[in-house]
């Protein structure tokens, strides 16, 4: 039955009601990402995630209720991961299964052959939006300013601009994706080259009572403080306890993060009013 979810064409009962929620809880969760220092509510993601899952039993339909658990559990699953290894907040796994929840397949409206899930596209969607971000702040932060980076990095430019020549002249690949991949190389080679200035530029030595739990830990700026003490890079209330109990008194940690909630809004608005990034890319 799975393998006709992802083949046979689907559409959402009650798919309005169904994008209204996942809009109006992703904005929500994005307002206070953005207003309340990225710290959400735990009770507003739990009160989400219920209503999601909810939302699946009143407009109850199997193969649609089947796909929604099976990918969420997916998102979830991996998420945690990323998290536990303090790459992606706890908040943003709790939105994305939300909405994959919620929105599983693409509405009717749009013309999707087969049934990619809409997270997907989302996730995308707000990673490139997130990389035109990165590159506006590494431009506005360090190169204006005058900071110098690890400008042998930048010997990977040749390499880029040949890939894209043959890329380009395949002939078999969109605007959108050409589009996608200069954003997404250039990103990544700024990142190499400033990395360092980056990390300072985001991270504060505070003392160990003014962190917060689930706080990320700025491992590269202690190395023999990490070395010595084993830090962890998530740094959860057991691991917050322990650097007490070793009486460390002062760590660096991630407090000038962008928000990353409202790329996933942005990313959930693009993906069920323009449709499936595949499409274009």
């Amino acid at each position: 039955m799975l393998e006709s979810c992802f083949i046979e064409k689907m559409n959402m009962s009650g798919e309005l009601v169904r994008i209204a929620i996942a809009i109006i809880g992703t904005a929500i969760a994005s307002w206070y990402d953005i207003k309340n220092n990225k710290n959400i509510p735990d009770n507003l993601l739990y009160v989400f995630l219920a209503i999601a899952f909810i939302a699946n039993l009143v407009f109850f339909q199997q193969d649609i209720f089947i796909y929604s658990v099976f990918i969420a559990a997916i998102i979830f699953l991996i998420g945690y991961f990323l998290y536990r290894v303090g790459h992606i907040g706890c908040a943003d796994i709790y939105v994305l299964t939300s909405i994959a929840l919620l929105v599983p397949v693409f509405p009717s409206y749009i013309s999707i052959p087969f049934n990619i899930p809409v997270v997907i596209s989302i996730i995308i969607f707000s990673g490139i939006l997130f990389a035109l971000y990165f590159i506006y702040f590494i431009l506005a932060n360090i190169i204006l300013k005058g900071k110098k980076g690890k400008f042998e990095y930048l010997l990977l430019a040749p390499v880029y601009a040949v890939l894209i020549y043959f890329i380009s002249s395949v002939g078999i690949f969109g605007l959108m994706y050409l589009i996608t991949l200069n954003i997404l190389i250039i990103s990544l080679i700024l990142f190499m080259v400033y990395k360092e200035q980056i990390i300072n530029s985001m991270a504060r030595k505070v003392s160990i009572s003014e962190v917060d739990e689930e706080d990320v830990a700025v491992l590269e700026l202690m190395p023999l403080l990490v070395k010595e003490h084993n830090i962890k890079r998530l740094l959860d209330a057991k691991e917050l306890a322990r650097l007490k109990q070793l009486n460390i008194r002062e760590i660096y940690v991630y407090k000038e993060l962008p928000p990353f909630l409202p790329f996933i809004l942005a990313g959930l608005l693009l993906s069920v009013t323009v449709g499936d990034i595949f499409m274009f890319i």
